[in-house]
């Protein structure tokens, strides 16, 4: 209580007396006319700021300035002096604080403050000092009433005004005494001062981290006032400037907690508590509580306050940077006036940036405050009136425009990128025990994985040999080296290898959290669809594609199945026209696939769709080069050859998957039922679209088309690869193939296969397309060994 007794911590009738007495001081129009001492005390900080940096970058611990500022600014509006005539008040309260907090961390036993030690004696002769301080401003300013001179209507006078009614009718009803007074002018000095600086630091060091924001209401300032002097009107338009500061307030509140007590028995929500409890109401707590205020919660995002603060959380009623009810802050007007000029004339006359000194370490002493100071790196930035006109301005800003813009902005994200991040995330992986190759600027590991991909692809191997070094060496010859788990680099991102079984299902698993890298731009031309989409989006891609799959469906495939894959067989017989010999099968298999997928997907035939597979598969192969290739962001973008061609096939498969789309729409304009094809899908979702207006439970046609592209990659490309290497294994191993035929001929005999039969092959339950082609013809010649083909894309 020696920092002060007055309006903060008196309780009842005497609150409300104190508040009544108080709340004139601190109105609009009282407000209004303390602009011109806020805009005196800031220029002053400003004039001393132009003196350090004499128009260079250089390091400034902005907090004691702004202390000074603050405290200038409360002499001159409560109390009519200057700082210098109330530093010592100033700098006797900032002592007491740290005295009062070592207090506050040791027990207290009743009556011990009355015993003399050095501690308590100190603070009793600070509280003499203080109160004798304020005792010659208070007399001072009786001597000028005295003098016939009006009250000057600020705190002081309202005081000493209400001060003449104690004296004429003898009691303190409707007035306040002397000490009373003494008291309210203590408070005021330090918690006007203390509030308004711990807001306007925390607002400083958060735009020296996120220079867009400050950036952004710079802007704003400069649009708002332009040449003018601020004025009230105008801070009130400041949007950004708003969001900002009480985004400032959400993160760093100057008050952390509050403190109440009862004195009865008090049902408070479902809980009765016993008089005597005290209450601590955590407002720190709850403004970093992601349950209010989302997973955002520690980031500074003063978006979140765009719609005002009702619309800010989650819970109504969740922000209390002034605390709240009756009691809220009588100045937190006047400390956001404050606040937010100071805002305009720093942001006019300077840019500002974190120094590398700076070590974050928030504090209490009665307020939040950095406890080992702000250190801004500070640089004139010159767009406040002056000499310069307006366009003068503008146009020798519009060169540190560009210059921030390309050499800070693009040049600071681009060093993050290839050099700082890549490193800290290094840092990161190591410390965990993870191993793994050395970051190398820029590239990473991938002119080493190109090298060894390409002098794997000079050298066949045998077909006892191990593919996994020839598809992947460098990964391989990684794993080799390292463990289980290890980590590469694919330029500067580091890419985490995992070969545990039990790590793989838990990530396999849970789908939310590890999501599908986002790779090149250029690589989703090939197909943006199912494969491609996360979230809420792939449950939706998912949900609709789903029962094209199901059993029910796959049954009604088998005859296109047959169809397909009878084809194949009259080729080959023709070729082969009973006697041995070689055979590609790679590009039949293929072809069979593509025309599997045409039919059954798409109710089409490979032929109507070939001009898709073709370019798909031109497609594929200019994207492995781009993937071999150090993707720098933007660079699609660029007229090259390849990004040209790859536009070109991107824009004719759309344009050819659009011609069967509409060739569909036809039918069933024409009154055709849906196939229950995956078009067929596709396009009813479509249809909810088209009633609802949005796409929440269905796709759009730009999403129907890429997941047209996807499945005619996708599906073509998964059953070719699996029976071709069926095909190549069962030609070594041909006692394999013979127990698979003569398992073929006990389930089917001369039957045609069907989908029960299938069910039943257990020898070749991977092989069940593959039987298909021993069961379609007398086709019973051993397949060749000696063929062989790379594929371009695992």
């Amino acid at each position: 209580m020696l920092l002060a007794r007055g309006l903060a911590n008196v309780e009842g009738d005497q609150w409300v007396k104190h508040r009544k007495i108080i709340n004139p001081a601190f109105h609009v129009e009282k407000l209004k006319h303390m602009l011109p001492a806020f805009h005196i005390s800031c220029s002053e900080m400003i004039r001393k700021w132009e003196g350090i940096t004499k128009g260079r970058s250089c390091e400034v611990d902005v907090y004691p300035y702004l202390q000074t500022m603050t405290s200038d600014i409360i002499s001159r509006t409560a109390f009519g002096s200057s700082y210098e005539e109330g530093r010592k008040i100033f700098e006797l309260q900032c002592e007491l604080q740290k005295l009062i907090v070592q207090v506050l961390q040791s027990m207290y036993i009743p009556g011990s403050r009355f015993l003399p030690t050095k501690r308590n004696r100190r603070m009793m002769e600070i509280d003499q000092e203080v109160k004798s301080s304020i005792k010659k401003i208070i007399n001072k300013r009786l001597t000028t009433k005295e003098n016939g001179e009006s009250s000057k209507g600020d705190l002081l006078g309202i005081l000493l005004d209400s001060n003449d009614k104690v004296k004429l009718q003898g009691y303190t009803t409707f007035g306040l005494s002397i000490d009373e007074v003494i008291e309210e002018c203590k408070l005021f000095y330090i918690g006007g001062q203390e509030t308004t600086a711990s807001l306007l630091v925390w607002t400083m060091i958060l735009l020296g981290q996120h220079t867009n924001w400050q950036d952004r209401a710079r802007d704003e300032v400069s649009k708002v006032f332009g040449d003018r002097k601020p004025d009230i009107d105008g801070l009130s338009h400041l949007k950004i400037i708003n969001i900002i500061l009480l985004e400032v307030l959400r993160l760093y509140p100057p008050v952390v907690a509050l403190e109440r007590i009862i004195h009865e028995e008090t049902k408070i929500g479902d809980l009765i508590l016993p008089s005597g409890s005290q209450l601590m109401l955590h407002l720190m707590m709850l403004h970093h509580d992601a349950n209010i205020w989302g997973d955002d919660v520690n980031e500074f995002n003063p978006e979140r306050f765009a719609e005002g603060v009702s619309k800010a959380t989650k819970i109504q009623a969740s922000y209390y940077p002034f605390g709240g009810g009756p009691r809220i802050c009588v100045g937190q007007a006047f400390a956001i006036l404050q606040a937010k000029l100071a805002l305009v004339m720093i942001l006019s006359r300077f840019s500002f940036k974190l120094s590398p000194s700076y070590s974050h370490a928030p504090h209490i002493i009665l307020s939040l405050q950095p406890q080992f100071g702000a250190q801004l790196m500070i640089e004139t930035y010159h767009i406040y009136p002056g000499n310069l006109s307006l366009l003068n301005m503008e146009v020798m800003m519009g060169a540190v425009v560009v210059v921030l813009l390309v050499l800070v902005a693009y040049g600071w994200q681009f060093f993050n990128w290839v050099w700082l991040r890549p490193k800290a995330m290094e840092k990161s992986l190591r410390e965990q025990g993870l191993t793994g190759n050395r970051y190398r600027f820029f590239f990473g590991d991938l002119k080493e994985m190109v090298q060894m991909a390409k002098e794997a692809k000079l050298k066949p191997i045998k077909l006892t040999d191990s593919i996994v070094p020839r598809v992947i060496p460098f990964n391989y010859s990684s794993a080799k080296t390292y463990c289980n788990i290890f980590f590469t680099w694919l330029g500067p991102r580091p890419i985490v290898h995992v070969i545990d079984p039990p790590m793989i299902r838990q990530i396999l698993a849970n789908y939310n959290q590890f999501q599908k890298p986002r790779r090149n731009p250029l690589t989703m031309l090939l197909a943006r669809g199912l494969a491609n989409v996360e979230g809420d989006q792939w449950v939706k891609h998912r949900k609709i594609i789903n029962p094209a799959f199901h059993v029910e469906k796959l049954k009604h495939m088998l005859p296109a199945f047959h169809i397909s894959c009878s084809e194949m067989i009259r080729k080959w017989e023709g070729i082969t026209k009973g006697r041995s010999c070689e055979v590609d099968v790679y590009p039949y298999l293929q072809t069979m696939t593509s025309d599997i997928i045409s039919r059954t997907a798409f109710g089409s035939s490979y032929e109507e769709g070939r001009k898709i597979f073709e370019l798909q598969c031109e497609l594929q192969k200019l994207i492995v080069q781009v993937l071999q290739s150090m993707y720098i962001p933007g660079s699609r973008f660029l007229p090259t050859k390849r990004n040209r061609r790859m536009m070109e096939i991107d824009q004719e498969v759309k344009s050819s998957i659009k011609k069967i789309i509409n060739k569909r729409l036809t039918t069933k304009e024409n009154g055709e039922s849906s196939k229950g094809d995956l078009l067929g899908i596709l396009l009813d979702s479509n249809d909810k679209v088209k009633l609802q207006g949005y796409t929440t439970f269905g796709l759009s046609i730009d999403e129907v088309i890429e997941e047209c592209k996807l499945f005619y990659i996708g599906g073509q490309e998964t059953t070719a690869s699996l029976l071709v290497w069926t095909m190549i294994l069962l030609g070594q191993h041909t006692n394999w193939q013979d127990r698979a035929r003569d398992e073929v001929s006990k389930v089917f005999g001369d039957r045609k296969p069907d989908i029960d039969g299938l069910s039943h092959l257990k020898i070749s339950l991977l092989l069940q397309a593959f039987t298909l082609i021993l069961t379609c013809s007398a086709y019973h010649s051993k397949f060749a060994t000696s063929v062989w083909r790379s594929i371009d894309v695992e």
